[in-house]
C-alpha cells in the first residue's frame, strides 16, 4: 500500500526524549552470509522444494486455505491460480548490487542468470531452481553464490521482497526512513537505489536510517551491510511505533531541507527532521510465505493479534513523512487484517483534513 503526503503536514506527536544506540559500526570476524537461507521471514531456504505440499501443520494449513476464499480478495479462479503456483518448485532470485559494481567475474559466475522482466532495474536475477544450488546437486555454483553474497556484489531476495523499496522511488537525495528493517535485504536494496545513478565510490547526499528493535536482527542487518558502501546510513534500535524525533541544530547550512517548527520542549536551534520515503515493512504473521512451510497452527486470530501494533507503526511513520512525501506500508501475509484494514484504521484516525493521498490499493 503506497501513500503520499499531500500539501496539508499532519500533527507529529510529541516522543519522550531517548538516548538512541547506534549501532553503524562494523562487526568484524564473521562470514557475512553463511548459506543461501538468511533471512527467516523474507529470504530464500536452501533446501530442495519447499512448496504448499510441505507444511508442518496440516491442521493449520487446512484452515489458512479454508478462510482466504471466503474473504473475497480474488475471484474463485484467481484463488485456484495462486494456489497452482504455490505447488510450483521455488525458485531463487537475487539482486546484483549497483554500489559495489559488477565485476567481470560476477557477471561470468551468473551468465546463465535470467533477467526478471517484473523488475525495472537491471541486476535482478532468477538463480535457478533451490533444489538444484546445493552442494550436493551443484557445488560450484552454491559455493560462487555464497562467496558473491560475501563480497556484496549479489544479495539473494525474493521478487516480492523486491517491491516495496521499488515502489518507494528512492533517490540518492532523499531522506529514507525504514522503521523495520532487519534482518535487511530491503534496507540494502535501498542503499543500492541511494547509490544508483552515482558514480562507484562517491557518497549520496541524503541520510538511511534503518531501524529495528530486535537487537540481534538488527546485528545481522550490521553483518550484511559491512559488505557495501555505506555512507549515507544510520542503524538505530529502538520500537518503531515510539521512534523518536531526530533533532537538527542547524536549518540554515544542513544538507537536509526540511524540518518541522520546533516546540517548547526542545532546545533553541534545534528542529525535527522528516523524512522524504518512509518504508513500514511491519510485523507480521508470514502466512504469505506458505511455500517456506506452516511451522505452527495457523488462525485468524494471528492477525488480530499483531493489527495494533501494525496500526501504531504505520501512524508514526505518517507523523514522519514531509509534505509531498511517500510511505510504502507491506506485509508479508495475505491477511486483510494485517493489510488493507491497518490503512483504512490510520486513515480514518487521521481523518480527512491529514492531508494523505493512497496511490495504490
Amino acid at each position: 500500500m503506497v501513500l503520499r503526503e499531500a500539501a496539508l503536514e499532519p500533527a507529529l506527536v510529541d516522543v519522550a526524549d531517548a538516548d538512541l544506540p547506534c549501532a553503524a559500526q562494523d562487526v568484524c570476524g564473521e562470514d557475512c552470509i553463511d548459506g543461501l537461507s538468511g533471512d527467516e521471514d523474507e529470504d530464500q531456504p536452501v533446501g530442495g522444494d519447499r512448496n504448499i505440499a510441505a507444511g508442518d501443520d496440516g491442521a493449520g494449513l487446512a484452515a489458512m486455505l479454508a478462510y482466504y476464499p471466503r474473504q473475497g480478495i480474488c475471484s474463485e479462479a484467481a484463488w485456484e491460480g495462486v494456489l497452482a503456483s504455490l505447488k510450483d518448485p521455488w525458485q531463487v532470485t537475487g539482486r546484483l548490487s549497483a554500489c559495489v559494481g559488477w565485476q567481470p567475474f560476477t557477471l561470468r559466475a551468473v551468465s546463465e542468470a535470467k533477467a526478471l522482466p517484473e523488475f525495472p532495474h537491471a541486476g535482478a536475477v532468477l538463480l535457478g531452481d533451490a533444489s538444484q544450488i546445493q552442494p550436493g546437486t551443484d557445488k560450484a555454483l552454491h559455493a560462487t553464490i555464497i562467496l558473491l553474497q560475501k563480497t556484496g556484489e549479489l544479495c539473494t531476495q525474493e521478487l516480492a521482497s523486491m517491491l516495496p523499496p521499488l515502489l518507494l522511488e528512492v533517490s540518492p537525495t532523499h531522506r529514507v526512513l525504514d522503521l523495520c528493517a532487519a534482518p535487511g535485504s530491503k534496507t540494502l536494496q535501498l542503499l543500492d537505489d541511494m547509490h544508483r545513478g552515482i558514480p562507484i565510490g562517491e557518497t549520496p547526499s541524503g541520510l538511511l536510517v534503518a531501524n529495528d528493535v530486535d537487537q540481534k536482527r538488527l546485528q545481522r542487518l550490521l553483518q550484511r551491510v559491512k559488505c557495501f558502501p555505506r555512507g549515507p546510513l544510520l542503524c538505530t534500535c529502538v520500537p518503531a511505533q515510539k521512534f523518536p524525533a531526530l533533532l537538527t541544530s542547524s536549518r540554515g547550512e544542513h544538507r537536509f531541507a526540511t524540518w518541522t517548527k520546533p516546540s517548547k520542549r526542545e532546545p533553541d536551534g534545534q528542529f525535527k527532521l522528516k523524512f522524504d520515503r518512509v518504508l513500514c515493512d511491519v510485523p507480521c504473521s508470514s502466512d504469505g510465505g506458505i511455500r517456506k512451510g506452516v511451522r505452527r497452527a495457523w488462525s485468524a486470530a494471528d492477525g488480530l493479534a499483531l493489527h495494533r501494533k501494525q496500526l501504531g507503526i504505520l501512524l508514526r511513520g505518517l507523523e514522519l513523512l514531509t509534505a509531498g512525501g511517500r510511505l510504502v506500508y507491506s506485509t508479508c501475509s495475505l491477511n486483510p487484517i494485517e493489510d488493507e484494514a491497518v490503512v483504512a484504521a490510520a486513515l480514518a484516525e487521521l481523518g480527512p483534513g491529514a492531508g494523505f493521498e493512497v496511490l495504490d490499493r
